[in-house]
Parts: C-alpha cells; structure tokens; sequence
C-alpha cells in the first residue's frame, strides 16, 4: 500500500511527465504562446498525427484534471480541460465531464466562498454560460449527437431553472437520429409547465403514432394517458378512450 507521503513525492513528478508527454506530442516549433490569456489552447499548438501518443497525454492530462478538481484550483482546471479537449476532441467523456465542471462544480465553489445569497444567481447564470459555450465546441468534432443538448437543458433547469431555455434545448436534440425516445416526453411536460398544454398535446401525439402501439419505448398506456388529461384540459376536445 502506498503512504501518503509516498505519494505527496510521486505525484508532482507524475504530472510533470504528463506535461512532458503532452508537451512531446506538439510539432517541434510550435511549443510557445500555446494557451491565451482566457486559458485556451490556440491554434499554434499544432499536434503531430500520432493519434496513440495524443490519446495517452489526453488521457493523463485528465488525471492533471482531477487533481485540480480536487484542490478547487479554477485556473488550473480550466487549463487542464483545454489541455484533453485539444489532445482528443474525439471522446465525449472529455467534454460532458468538463462543461459539468465548469457549470456545477465552479458554480458551487464560487458560491461557497460568496457570502452574499443575491450573487449566486448571476454566479449560476455566468458558469452555465462557460458549460454551454464548452459543450458548444463539441459539435465541432460531434456533429448530430443530441447527448450535448440533452446535458444543455440540464444544466438550463438545473443552474437557473429556466424552462423556456431547456425545452429549446430538447427541441434540437429531438431532431437528431439519435435522441432517445424520453427527449419529446420530457419537451412535452416542460411546455405544460410553460402553460402550452396544446404544443405538448401535439408532441405526445406525433410521438405516440411515431412509436407504434407495440414498440415498448412508446409507454403507450403512460401517453396515452397524458394525452387524455391533456384534452380533458382542452376545451371543446374529446378525450381519448383508454
């Protein structure tokens, strides 16, 4: 078993051999000005085709992640993530677990250190701007993958509770192949709280002759009776008969 002492000594080496790993996967000449002044990697920091050296520093570079995590270093976390991003924009993990930093944990740091309760509000809304523009740059290298906007609208509800925004949101997601069947469900209940108990009616329908009776993700007898309770609501609309 390893001492802490042991590993307070092996660590800091550890990380500097992730920078040096990271560092050797850069095209010789190209080492300077490779993070500005908001933390960002820039465009001078070209990368060798070596795509298994790349992933490797990626992938201890998002060990140099953690540890900042740990020690709520905001600065370094930033820079890190630029880090993994750059070296593999390929995996998801990267970018759904570093937006989640971005907008729930930093949001909760600041939060914990500002005494004032009337500035967590512009504190969420500032750190759901960071998530959302992080996981915007995914869809560079993830086009068409509705997971990004699905987390979008969780962090909307979650940071801000801004309903209007996440049912926006699901909407772009919804028109992705690969949106799982929940997305127009969930959509559907965010317009009834939004009091647009007709769009959802609309939604539920459109998703129920979609699915087809037989398909199991369809929960026909949940949408069904939603769709009842919702012409119910409706005036001068039958409702269905179940």
């Amino acid at each position: 078993m390893i001492s802490d002492s042991a590993f307070r000594h092996w660590v800091p080496g550890g990380l500097g051999l992730i920078g040096a790993i990271g560092l050797s996967c850069l095209e010789p000449g190209h080492r300077s000005d490779l993070v500005d002044e908001k933390g960002s990697v820039t465009s001078r920091a070209d990368i060798s085709p070596s795509g298994g050296l790349r992933a490797l520093a990626a992938g201890l570079k998002w060990i140099a992640v953690y540890q900042a995590w740990q020690n709520r270093d905001e600065s370094g976390l930033r820079r890190e993530l630029e880090w993994v991003v750059h070296l593999n924009p390929q995996t998801e993990l990267f970018w759904l677990g570093g937006a989640r930093m971005l907008g729930f944990d930093v949001a909760a740091w600041r939060r914990s250190t500002t005494p004032d309760p009337g500035t967590h509000g512009l504190i969420n809304r500032e750190q759901l701007d960071q998530a959302v523009q992080f996981l915007g740059r995914a869809a560079e290298f993830h086009p068409r993958r509705s997971v990004f906007l699905i987390e979008e609208a969780i962090f909307h509800l979650r940071l801000t509770g801004d309903l209007r925004s996440a049912e926006q949101a699901l909407a772009r997601a919804q028109v992705y192949d690969d949106a799982p069947d929940f997305v127009p469900q969930i959509r559907a209940e965010l317009l009834v709280k939004l009091g647009e108990d007709n769009a959802a009616l609309k939604i539920l329908e459109t998703e129920l002759l979609r699915l087809g009776p037989e398909d199991p993700a369809a929960m026909n007898a949940v949408i069904r009776s939603r769709i009842n309770e919702l012409r119910l609501r409706e005036s001068g609309i039958d409702p269905i008969i179940l």
